[in-house]
């Protein structure tokens, strides 16, 4: 398959947990800038994350489409405009409130499957944000990355979002690269969320690239698919 280079990057506590307070600790912050430098250092493409994500970030406003009621749409992917770096938004039904057409000086691409409506993609075309399709009712990992690709020239791609879409990814076996940054935590976090969310993943070899101590006791894993 001709697809771009994948790297999961995620944050976890030393009993493997992704989510919970010590994200937000004021005090663990180096934690989050050694995530950032690390993320600059590969310089993906693209980065990938999903709309539960997105939305933890942004709030879970709902987009206004008055505006475009009765619009009809033709199916095909739509290219806005090109970049040397976007930020690819998994968001199968069209959910995400979006203000403008790029994020951090990336330019944004929506993934929809075949049950976006109509009046959202006119409202994404109307704020001058790329969008592709990647299934009827699932996206298709495997399809992303080639239209990713081909349609946008990406070559390396970052996942950097939660447990399920890296799941959905790993499930595919298209994860080549895992880049793990430890927090010197031990957390007791309510929600129970590890690196992959997954009820089909097998068994899949890794092997070490690199360890690396970074300032503040934290640390960097870095393993490649065997």
């Amino acid at each position: 398959m001709n697809r771009p280079h994948v790297i999961c990057h995620m944050i976890s506590t030393i009993d493997g947990m992704v989510k919970g307070d010590f994200i937000y600790r004021e005090d663990l912050a180096f934690v989050n800038e050694a995530y950032g430098d690390i993320m600059m250092k590969y310089a993906p493409d693209a980065t990938l994350m999903g709309r539960v994500t997105i939305q933890e970030m942004m709030g879970d406003a709902v987009p206004n489409l008055s505006a475009y009621k009765g619009r009809k749409m033709e199916r095909t992917d739509y290219v806005a405009k090109r970049s040397t770096n976007y930020v690819a938004i998994l968001d199968p039904k069209g959910k995400i409130a979006w203000n403008e057409a790029d994020m951090d000086g990336s330019h944004l691409i929506s993934v929809l499957s075949n049950k976006v409506s109509d009046e959202y993609l006119a409202y994404l075309q109307e704020l001058g944000i790329s969008y592709i399709f990647a299934g009827d009712l699932e996206l298709n990992a495997d399809v992303i990355l080639e239209k990713l690709q081909n349609i946008f020239g990406v070559k390396k791609v970052m996942i950097a979002g939660g447990p399920r879409i890296n799941g959905t990814f790993a499930e595919a076996g298209l994860i080549d690269e895992l880049s793990i940054i430890v927090a010197p935590v031990v957390t007791n976090a309510k929600e129970k969320a590890t690196i992959f969310s997954s009820d089909s993943l097998e068994m899949l070899d890794y092997r070490v690239e690199n360890v690396e101590k970074l300032p503040d006791n934290v640390l960097w894993l870095n393993y490649r698919r065997v």
